[in-house]
């Protein structure tokens, strides 16, 4: 009876348990897989008016497009206008301008393009004689560029009226900060250590979203808002199905976190999921960046035979900003 018994609650606890997981990975849906496995991507951008994606890659140090019809091709080819290694990616549609992050050597850069002539304007470089890492940026309205240096634990900025790259704030309690978000008057950081913080323009004050870590926001790489909300990717545990989106509800001040929510946790393409952007309701990420691999081998891609062809993900939220499920075939 006992070999019965168990025999009947493994069934019943399949039964059960099976469901769930299928949909909890199967909720991102492939968009585009990209013919270039040793490409590496890492920041993702999104232009609205020729509805189109840019994708940065570290090994190649350059920046591809994907429009609408889903066909890839090189915006910029590797080391085209001097570009380093390739990350954080910005569109600001209003001035028709791409924004892009990348490192070389103990100099770090910022390449602006203009996106109604698909030609370099400007390289904005940063050296210090410390070998920073900028990560990722963001635009404020005034046409403010802010940008995260994991590295030393800093946020610089380029101002419209200076036109050069400046220290914006530097210090320990920003703890690798990452993902940057500008909403209002205020940064959104992803704090590799601390979790998401919060930094009012105006004094520079920099205050944890997550004290208690009640909400784990730590460990995120990319970090978007929609709706009233933070969405966080979390690629640091290395076991791919633990590999996670989730969104994080603000308050109406957007001063707190109020809730979180599991997005998808363990879908079957995430290998070191990085970077996302929302295109209208829809939310495009890289799935499988590869990086840790990549970094693993001393930044090398001819030393792996099973690299992956990278693939974009998208899920679709309604108008208050709540994940509307694939229908399930």
């Amino acid at each position: 009876m006992r070999p019965i018994f168990l025999f009947y609650l493994v069934c019943l606890f399949t039964f059960f348990m099976l469901p769930q997981f299928a949909t909890a990975q199967e909720i991102g849906q492939v968009w585009v897989k990209i013919p270039e496995k040793d490409l590496i991507p890492e920041g993702i951008a999104y232009d609205p008016v020729r509805k189109r994606l840019f994708l940065s890659s570290v090994s190649k140090n350059k920046i591809v497009v994907i429009d609408k019809n889903k066909v890839v091709r090189d915006f910029i080819k590797s080391g085209q206008d001097g570009f380093g290694t390739g990350v954080g990616l910005h569109v600001d549609p209003e001035r028709q301008v791409l924004w892009a992050c990348n490192n070389r050597g103990d100099t770090s850069m910022i390449h602006q393009y203009d996106l109604k002539k698909d030609q370099l304007i400007r390289v904005f470089k940063y050296s210090d004689g410390k070998k920073r890492l900028f990560n990722d940026l963001d635009i404020h309205p005034n046409g403010t560029v802010y940008i995260s240096d994991s590295d030393h634990n800093g946020i610089f900025r380029i101002q419209p009226q200076s036109q050069k790259i400046e220290k914006f704030i530097e210090s320990d309690d920003l703890q690798y900060p990452n993902g940057i978000v500008v909403q209002g008057e205020q940064l959104f950081v992803a704090s590799t250590m601390r979790g998401i913080l919060r930094i009012p323009i105006n004094s520079a004050e920099i205050i944890p979203l997550d004290p208690d870590r009640r909400f784990h926001s730590d460990g995120i790489d990319g970090l978007a808002f929609f709706q009233g909300s933070l969405y966080g990717i979390h690629n640091l545990d290395q076991q791919y199905f633990k590999q996670r989106i989730k969104r994080y509800v603000l308050s109406p001040a957007l001063d707190a976190i109020t809730q979180d929510k599991l997005l998808e946790q363990g879908n079957y393409a995430f290998e070191d999921p990085t970077t996302g952007v929302f295109a209208g309701n829809r939310y495009f990420c890289i799935a499988n960046s590869q990086l840790e691999a990549y970094n693993q081998l001393g930044e090398d891609v001819s030393g792996k035979s099973s690299w992956k062809e990278p693939v974009i993900l998208w899920y679709r939220f309604d108008k208050v900003g709540n994940l509307v499920l694939p229908k399930r075939k």
